[in-house]
């Protein structure tokens, strides 16, 4: 009887401390990067990544995560010149596979203002 006892206490503070740790045990785990904001934009407009936009276009994770971009914040380095050499956003943003990054008619549809 203690023997059922003690596991039944072992299995009640397992879920307590689970449920409670922010662990996705019991519930769905949120998926996904949220908005990132460039403000180091030399002048112009910030620009803010969407993930939820991008992967609306059809993107995976793993399209970017980790063939492009590495997972570790601050690691990739993005710039113009970084996107013109066809580096970071400029992997897609070729003028093939979607608009150009060198296209300054196309500068607007990044750097968004307010």
């Amino acid at each position: 009887m203690k023997r059922i006892l003690y596991v039944g206490a072992l299995v009640a503070i397992f879920l307590v401390v689970a449920l409670n740790s922010g662990s996705s045990f019991g519930q769905a785990k949120k998926v996904g990067g949220g908005d990132i904001k460039y403000t180091e934009t030399k002048g112009m407009a910030a620009v803010t990544f969407s993930h939820a936009f991008h992967d609306g276009k059809g993107l995976k994770c793993t399209d970017c995560h980790t063939k492009i971009f590495k997972m570790k914040k601050g690691e990739a380095k993005v710039d113009m010149a970084t996107l013109n050499k066809g580096e970071a956003c400029g992997t897609c943003h070729n003028g093939q596979k979607v608009f150009p990054t060198k296209a300054p008619s196309d500068c607007a549809r990044c750097h968004v203002k307010g």
